[in-house]
Parts: C-alpha cells; sequence; structure tokens
C-alpha cells in the first residue's frame, strides 16, 4: 500500500497528472490495492535528501507548473477545493524545502524567482500561502531563516521519518 506522503515525492509529471486533474474528480475512491511499489533505499532515489538539495529546481519547476495549473478559485466544490489547497500547500512546501535545503546563492536566487512567478499568476493565492500558513517559514530572510528551516526540517525526519 502507498502511503499518503509517498505520494508527495513522486516525480514531477506524476505529480502533475494527479493534482492537474483534482478539479475534475467529483469522487475519490479508496482503491485497497497496490498500483505502485516504491523501493526505499535505492541509492539515487529523488527522496533522499541529498538528492533533494541537488536537484531543487526540478522540485521548483514542478511547484510552478502545478501552482499554475489552474486557479483555485475556478474550483466551486468547497470540500474539492479544500482538498486541492492542501495538495498544493504540500507540494509548494516540497518545492521550497528543497531550495532551502540546497543553501546555495543560486538555490536562493531560483526560490525567489520561483515565488515570483506563483504571485505574478495567482497574486491572491500567492499571497495566502506565502502569509497564512506554515510556509511563511521558508520566506524568514539570510541564514537565520535556513538555519531555521533545516532545523524544522531534521526534528520533523526524526519524528516522521518520511525518507
Amino acid at each position: 500500500m502507498i502511503s499518503t506522503l509517498s505520494l508527495y515525492w513522486l516525480e514531477a509529471p506524476t505529480r502533475y497528472f494527479v493534482y492537474g486533474n483534482l478539479r475534475h474528480a467529483k469522487r475519490l475512491c479508496y482503491m485497497n490495492a497496490d498500483l505502485y511499489h516504491y523501493f526505499i533505499g535505492r541509492a539515487g532515489q529523488s527522496v533522499q535528501e541529498d538528492m533533494m538539495r541537488k536537484r531543487y529546481d526540478h522540485q521548483l519547476r514542478a511547484s510552478r507548473l502545478i501552482f499554475t495549473a489552474y486557479h483555485l478559485d475556478e474550483i466551486t466544490d468547497k470540500r474539492q477545493k479544500a482538498y486541492c489547497k492542501h495538495e498544493l500547500f504540500i507540494l509548494l512546501g516540497i518545492g521550497l524545502l528543497c531550495a532551502k535545503l540546497n543553501g546555495s546563492e543560486q538555490a536562493e536566487k531560483d526560490r525567489v524567482e520561483f515565488w515570483n512567478a506563483c504571485a505574478a499568476y495567482d497574486p491572491t493565492w500567492a499571497r495566502y500561502f506565502r502569509k497564512r500558513t506554515l510556509l511563511r517559514l521558508f520566506f524568514l530572510p539570510g541564514k537565520l531563516g535556513t538555519a531555521a528551516v533545516r532545523g524544522i526540517y531534521r526534528i520533523a525526519h526524526l519524528v516522521v521519518r518520511f525518507n
């Protein structure tokens, strides 16, 4: 069985396929069937921290693609909108986290460029995610902000053991 958390780490085209089509779904159904088998611990996997740091640009590209897939305000059903908003929150968090974990000046520039593109596409929802959710932690300035994000990631890793 695939855990919900492991679905967030799927490669970019798969994540886009899932999120991009959520707005068309009228019902979600749980199937107790193994549709995807993921071997944890294999060298070079995208879920390994060193690979996430190295390929942060892939995560930012996927997050941008997902943010611009459609406007959340196009969804009229309240529960469907809440679900899509939650998914978008997590996917944006992954992209921003990978850039912060990288820690390079280029990663920081790419992160700012990524967020500017999101804000240009949908300023209302970009402002919501940046100001009213835990994603605001990813915008703490300087080395202190990066250290805070890394510290929170380390604690979460110890508690959840997600990779």
